[in-house]
């Protein structure tokens, strides 16, 4: 592996720094004009400006306005000052020319616009303020090292500036300002992942205490020798490209490497999903109309534009793949990967999904890129009022993987190390199938191996449930229980034998049941499954159960048991996410005048004043049907759609509080009481409203009986401002959605 990695690095070539990067440039520019700088007056400001002109530009904490902000704040003179604001301004436009050989992370990036080569851990040396004098003779020793040209005694001054260490400066702050100084003389020795000291490592490069900057110089020396060894290069950089080339692409932890082949594919399929959400107008990683999750076990990455599915990454058992939403329309020539369709019949273009081989996407020919950006703005106008998704406050929602549509520099991060713990419990569990002869029990085992001493795969495959998993029982031809597993598994005898039976060992595991009242029959789903060609799953080619215990399960399997029987109530750790609207029945104007005993040319001038309004009031005597009719009305607004209707009646005690926003006292786990604000009625309608494409109605059944000033408040001015938003007395601003129709009643006999 050594000689591999020592042929890659050598076939990479020398690396001539100016061409490379603007940071080799701005950092050597900064040490001139720290050199005006009376050595007592030079601070932790100033360590800021040198050591954050090494970080690259693709970084928040040492973006261009960040470079700028910290010349401002150094203790640079104002020409200086000027010098470095003018330098850093070219350097930008050559870098946003494509300029620079640096291309970023991967080095296949072009023209990126940014420069500077390395990340950073933290923000500022000012709580590091006490070490003002050890960063003005660090700068000063700088200073030294930029003018002098003898390489041995550029290590001396070095070596006589690191016999101390330097607060708040690590050996990857040291060797990447040195590194920026003389790039022929310092290597690079930071933490990064896949480069400094791990590749030394991997060299087998027998370093000293490699994190100590007091060894640096020594260490400089070690590196210098296995370098002329070894290569015929000078620039320390070529050995961090090369290395990171040779190994990164292969470097991918979990989930990410069950879905991806390698950290190129992964980063793709993030720049994939960052461009799908530009052409989306997503705003960035806090727009609550994107959400991102990690279903079937952690086998696909889903990205959610509010309702609607816009891609999946596919890994596991079988072939990768990439699901895509299309326009049926004009996807009649990709009817071979034709997944499933999108139940709405209330627009006039209707979608699909459609899956396909990751190198049919990444590779998209112009026919079908063209089709699906024609789909992605059929999906954009179709959620137009739409502001937040309804799936971005579930659990199985992981901020995480949004932000690493945005930070390419956390993307690489969690490629390499994995999610964070809690974000790995958010992950779609794993499905497991289980043939139970007898009534439920509060465990599942099987024996480690048969009677001859063979182990048996469907018994052996208990050690890979983990907690969480969800698992199906299947007992005398249903789906008659779930449940959850509370524990990972043990090897113990069985449960139930007593001390004096003894019995063989095996796999325990505990789970929490849950009764399904509308048990499943096998014959409303088998044949379904049969198609979903399940690797180690529990039905046979005829659509009957194979002789086993435990088979693996998929989260699309599991969607056909809930989607065949509806009726059945599944607990929500077992529910799986639906792309499919609901949507209501018709309801048309045909049978609203049959049902409502009136003219439907009167019908059509009610519709019509609510339409264009957004909001009318039936009045008259008692008795005459103003709330059947006000229903009936909504019932047909909100028809072929996935609309709903509300009602709420006003009585002289209806307030603000109840109807818009108030505060209002809530009981603590602790018995104290906690008074926050809370949306009324209207605001909850908005928000549920916010989630449907459809109209949405809200009736107000005696809408004078209550003070409407009082009640209404800020709403008197948005029912007659449909296309305004107001601030609102408790916080915030509110508008009424565009799908949102109110319905009032009023009894004439009312004062």
């Amino acid at each position: 592996m050594t000689e591999k990695i020592i042929a890659h690095i050598e076939s990479i070539g020398e690396i001539e720094p100016d061409t490379h990067d603007g940071s080799y440039e701005l950092v050597r520019e900064t040490v001139k004009v720290l050199e005006k700088v009376d050595k007592e007056k030079l601070n932790y400001k100033d360590m800021n400006l040198l050591y954050f002109n090494t970080v690259g530009t693709f970084t928040k904490v040492s973006n261009y306005e960040n470079k700028i902000r910290r010349i401002e704040e150094s203790n640079l003179n104002p020409e200086d000052k000027e010098y470095l604001k003018d330098l850093l301004s070219r350097l930008k436009d050559k870098a946003q020319r494509g300029e620079y050989t640096n291309r970023g992370w991967f080095g296949d990036e072009e023209g990126n616009g940014s420069i500077g080569m390395f990340g950073s851990g933290f923000g500022s040396f000012a709580k590091f303020e006490a070490g003002n004098k050890e960063y003005a003779d660090f700068i000063v020793k700088c200073t030294e090292i930029l003018h002098e040209e003898d390489e041995e005694k550029i290590l001396e001054i070095a070596d006589e500036g690191l016999k101390k260490p330097i607060r708040g400066l690590g050996i990857a702050g040291v060797s990447q300002v040195l590194h920026c100084l003389k790039p022929f003389i310092f290597p690079i020795l930071n933490k990064g992942e896949g480069a400094g000291i791990e590749a030394y490592k991997q060299l087998k490069v027998p370093l000293t205490k490699p994190y100590d900057t007091t060894k640096y110089v020594q260490n400089t020396r070690i590196i210098r020798d296995f370098r002329n060894k070894h290569f015929s290069f000078k620039n320390y950089r070529v050995i961090d490209l090369g290395y990171r080339d040779f190994i990164m692409p292969k470097k991918l932890e979990k989930p990410f490497a069950d879905i991806f082949k390698n950290r190129h594919e992964a980063s793709w399929a993030f720049d994939f999903i960052a461009e799908a959400a530009e052409k989306l107008s997503i705003e960035g990683p806090n727009d609550p109309r994107m959400v991102m999750s990690l279903r079937h076990g952690g086998n696909a990455l889903r990205f959610i534009f509010c309702k609607w599915l816009i891609v999946s990454f596919r890994g596991g058992f079988n072939e990768q793949r990439i699901i895509l939403p299309l326009l049926k329309d004009g996807a009649l020539q990709f009817e071979a990967f034709h997944l499933e369709d999108f139940l709405y019949v209330y627009e006039e273009k209707s979608v699909a999904l459609y899956s396909f081989p990751f190198e049919k996407v990444k590779d998209m020919d112009e026919e079908l890129a063209q089709l699906f950006n024609d789909t992605i703005e059929h999906i954009k106008r179709r959620f137009q009022n739409h502001k937040r998704s309804p799936y971005r406050n579930r659990p199985s929602h992981l901020q995480e993987l949004v932000d690493m549509v945005y930070d390419e520099e956390r993307r690489n991060t969690v490629f390499l190390k994995g999610l964070n713990p809690e974000d790995e419990k958010k992950i779609f569990p794993n499905i497991w199938w289980v043939n139970q002869k007898i009534e439920k029990q509060e465990f599942i085992w099987a024996p480690l191996k048969n009677k001859s001493g063979n182990p048996v795969w469907h018994w052996e495959i208990l050690k890979e449930v983990e907690e969480g998993d969800i698992i199906l029982h299947y007992t005398k031809g249903f789906i008659r229980y779930v449940s959850r597993v509370t524990s990972p598994p043990e090897i113990t005898k069985h449960p139930l034998s007593s001390e004096e039976d003894g019995g063989p060992d095996g796999w325990l595991v505990k789970i929490d049941y849950y009764d399904l009242e509308s048990p499943i029959p096998l014959s409303k789903f088998s044949q379904k499954l049969i198609d979903l060609d399940i690797s180690q799953g529990p039905i046979d080619n005829t659509g009957g159960v194979k002789e086993g215990y435990l088979f693996r399960f998929t989260e699309d399997a599991l969607k056909v048991l809930q989607d065949v029987q509806p009726e059945t109530v599944w607990p929500e750790f077992a529910i799986v996410e639906s792309f499919d609207d609901q949507i209501n029945p018709a309801y048309p104007l045909s049978q609203l005048t049959q049902d409502a005993f009136m003219q439907e040319t009167e019908l059509k001038r009610f519709i019509k004043a609510i339409e264009r309004k957004g909001q009318a009031i039936i009045y008259g005597p008692p008795g005459t049907g103003k709330t059947y009719i006000a229903e009936k009305l909504a019932k047909h607004l909100i028809g072929e759609g996935d609309g709903f209707y509300e009602i709420t009646q006003f009585h002289p005690a209806y307030t603000y509080e109840d109807f818009m926003q108030g505060i209002r006292p809530q009981v603590r786990e602790d018995g104290l009481l906690d008074y926050r604000l809370v949306p009324g009625r209207f605001m909850e309608f908005c928000s549920k409203s916010m989630e449907r494409a459809g109209i949405c109605v809200l009736i107000i059944d005696e809408i004078n009986r209550a003070n409407l000033a009082r009640v209404f408040g800020e709403l008197m001015y948005l029912l007659e401002y449909r296309d305004k938003e107001i601030p609102l007395a408790g916080g915030k601003t509110m508008s009424i959605p565009d799908n949102i129709r109110v319905i009032g009643t009023m009894n004439t006999a009312d004062r």
